[in-house]
């Protein structure tokens, strides 16, 4: 945290002599603000159960390419992998057309390539650009004083503010209607959550992050934190000097190849893993959010060491939370960052983690190979199941093949080739005690071709750099992957149906059928299969996932879309015997393995035109394990924009579910950094109302209110989150200052 004071007070004396100069731009470029993003990549993702693992990570990265759009001119195939929802094919096509034409004189002429629908053209506007000329680098003599003028500073803070008290409350009473309130006063800290953020931006290739924060319930300032907020994330990142095409210092994320053996990126759900399962990737992107703890601190660079070989290499030193056991051992790696009570706070940065790694890659024409390696140490033995008597506890046999001992180490080996429409990607690797892991997928894609309509004297286009459109585009997908339930890799993330790299084999098959330019039906089933025990599961198990889904998109304003989605899931059932006396037997419990069907029939309807937008969602599903639950929700949100100053939004929810495991989720929109999709479950009703108002060029005020009432229970939560009410409301407040 020091070191980041320094740089951040460093950062502000440059400023302030570059302003005395006149040297900062006062008619620099505006940066897009508008957020609209948010739609088409929660509609991607929302229908994976928590689509996004972290919803502020996700924003952060993907504001950061908002607030840097890519020239999509120059940008690379690694350049554009870092904008989720573009697959290997899109990727692939983008590329060839600029090969094929020449450079692109608009970025709406993205609209000439054939994968690449109306919404997802409207999304990628947001990322990238279509530059005239090729430009110098930033550094080049002439150059830089102009990239120097470009100084950009953003400063947000945003506050939470509960209406209500939680049973760990300091200002909770110690007795209620309920009886003694034993959880009061157990939080440190006050109940507002509130958090900071800084960035500058030295034109488009320099940039410096800090942010602080705390949840609700850790102290500020005090005892405890006495630098402030409870966890702070700084980075400086530079791109494009020489054959280095990036390099950053401090806090950071990365991915080698499909993520093997490292992928602690933000994960967008099953569906945003498939995606990316079509395409290698070995990026490090910067940290800058404070909701978790999955990221490296120290340094990384990526560089060209020929225009064929790529290296990629990382340091990261760092304190981590961890559960302790007994004999200071370590039994579980702690991510939440949640420092709340005394008992949390005792776990904050009790051990402590090396990790470097590397990843060198060689890239033909058709195809490209990769190999990486990871190396990670750490201050104590991790022991998962650690036991006083020494005897293993049946319950915990799952956690027997969890990561073991203080040192680990992987090797992978990354491929891909292309053959016409056909596409075949893979990743293989293995652990310290050379345990097998592997991913492979194949994309093949047909077209039937018709030549596109051009006006004859069209100044866009000549006829030979006029493409072929696609009437009908059929695209198929398999993926197989075999993770052996030894197999561990403290960072590895990839596609997978029970969460992680580990125990899981499994057969993907998808296909999309784009019928016409609107019209779109795809579907896929999954089968996995998990040899050895898993939470909740004593014994092997299978999962089968089939979903099927048609959009239709009606002009540019409307679009309608229908969802039905299966899952069938075995897990323990645990079952009660009754005392027999004639036969002088006891009551036992007995587990067996039940199959759970799940089935979910989502309607969505979109509305965007001019200064409004509405959104429906209509939402059932039905459960079958030891008994049938069923549930539903009815969504609505309407956003409208009076003046380029004002805009309301407004979003209610009306929900009935059986119990938690037929929860649903809804999309609902959020002050910056905030955005996502909720769970609902139980019986209820949630309605928010938004304002975001611009009185300034320079400045943004939004400000929230979220309310939500149950009607089947008279409290919400449990142990110290619990809320004496049966209803709470929240207010979020946010002020953007751009200097």
């Amino acid at each position: 945290m020091r070191i980041a004071a320094i740089l951040f007070l460093l950062i502000q004396c440059w400023v302030a002599v570059a302003e005395a100069f006149g040297a900062v731009a006062e008619g620099s470029a505006a940066v897009a603000d508008n957020d609209s993003w948010e739609q088409y990549l929660t509609a991607l993702y929302e229908n994976d159960e928590g689509a996004v693992v972290s919803m502020e990570e996700a924003y952060e990265h993907l504001n950061e390419l908002a607030q840097q759009p890519l020239d999509v001119n120059v940008a690379t195939q690694e350049d554009l992998m870092q904008i989720p929802g573009l697959d290997q094919n899109q990727i692939n096509d983008i590329l060839e057309y600029i090969h094929r034409y020449g450079r692109m004189r608009s970025i709406e002429e993205l609209a000439m390539i054939e994968s690449i629908d109306l919404n997802l053209r409207n999304y990628l506007e947001y990322f990238l650009v279509a530059e005239d000329e090729a430009a110098k680098p930033w550094y080049a003599k002439g150059r830089l004083r102009q990239t120097l003028r470009k100084v950009r500073q953003s400063l947000v803070t945003t506050a939470r503010v509960p209406t209500y008290y939680r049973a760990g409350d300091q200002r909770a009473p110690s007795h209620t209607y309920m009886g003694d309130n034993r959880y009061a006063g157990k939080y440190l800290g006050d109940p507002v959550s509130h958090s900071l953020r800084y960035s500058l931006r030295v034109g488009e290739n320099v940039t410096f992050n800090l942010s602080g924060g705390k949840s609700a319930g850790e102290p500020f300032f005090g005892e405890h934190n006495r630098w402030g907020y409870d966890r702070y994330a700084f980075n400086l990142r530079v791109t494009h000097v020489g054959r280095f095409s990036q390099i950053i210092l401090g806090h950071f994320r990365g991915q080698f190849g499909l993520g093997l053996v490292l992928n602690n990126n933000f994960t967008l759900g099953k569906q945003g893993m498939l995606a990316a399962v079509g395409r290698r990737l070995t990026t490090f992107s910067p940290h800058s959010s404070v909701g978790d703890s999955k990221h490296f601190q120290g340094a990384a660079v990526m560089m060209g060491l020929t225009d064929r070989v790529q290296l990629a290499a990382f340091f990261s030193y760092r304190n981590i939370d961890a559960t302790l056991n007994a004999d200071s051992t370590i039994s579980t790696i702690l991510t939440s960052n949640y420092h709340r009570t005394a008992l949390e706070m005792g776990k904050k940065n009790n051990s402590a983690m090396m990790t470097t790694g590397t990843h060198l890659s060689y890239e033909r024409r058709r195809w490209g190979i990769g190999v990486s390696a990871i190396y990670s140490w750490l201050n104590r033995e991790i022991n998962p199941t650690y036991s006083k008597t020494g005897k293993q506890n049946p319950s915990q046999l799952y956690r027997l093949h969890y990561p073991r001992g203080k040192c680990f180490w992987n090797f992978s080996a990354d491929y891909h080739y292309r053959w016409r429409e056909l596409r075949l990607n893979g990743e293989t690797a293995i652990d310290k005690d050379f345990h097998l892991a592997t991913i492979n997928s194949m994309t093949w894609r047909t077209s039937l071709r018709t030549p596109r309509r051009t006006p004859r004297h069209s100044p866009e286009r000549t006829p030979e750099r006029t493409p072929e459109r696609a009437s009908t585009t059929l695209t198929l997908m398999a993926v197989q992957r075999y993770y052996t339930y030894q197999y561990n890799a403290l960072f590895g993330s990839s596609f997978s149906d029970g969460g992680s790299v580990k125990n899981e084999s499994g057969l993907y098959i998808g296909a999309r059928w784009d019928l016409t330019p609107s019209m779109v039906i795809e579907g896929y089933t999954d089968i996995a299969y998990f040899p050895w025990y898993k939470y909740l599961v004593s014994s092997s198990s299978y999962s089968w996932d089939n979903s099927i889904t048609g959009t239709w998109n009606k002009n540019s304003c409307w679009s309608f879309s229908l969802r039905y989605r299966i899952k069938m899931k075995q897990r323990d059932k645990t079952t009660k015997n009754e005392t027999n006396e004639k036969k002088g037997t006891k009551g036992t419990r007995e587990k067996a393995l039940l199959t759970k069907y799940d089935h979910r029939l989502r309607l969505l309807a979109i509305y965007n035109k001019e200064k409004w937008s509405l959104r429906t969602q209509v939402e059932g599903c039905s459960l079958s394990f030891d008994e049938t639950t069923k549930g539903y929700i009815i969504a609505q949100s309407v956003s409208y924009k009076p003046t380029s100053t004002l805009e309301i939004y407004a979003n209610t929810a009306w929900f009935n579910t059986d119990d938690y495991d037929s929860r649903l989720y809804s999309y609902e929109r959020g002050v910056r950094y905030s955005f996502g999709s909720t769970s609902y479950y139980g019986k209820g009703i949630h309605a928010a109302l938004m304002l975001k108002y611009k009185p300034l060029y320079r400045l943004t005020l939004q400000g929230k209110v979220g309310h939500t009432r149950y009607f089947d229970r008279e409290t919400i939560g449990t142990a110290e989150r619990m809320i004496f009410s049966s209803h709470y409301t929240d207010i979020e407040l946010q002020v953007q200052v751009k200097m």
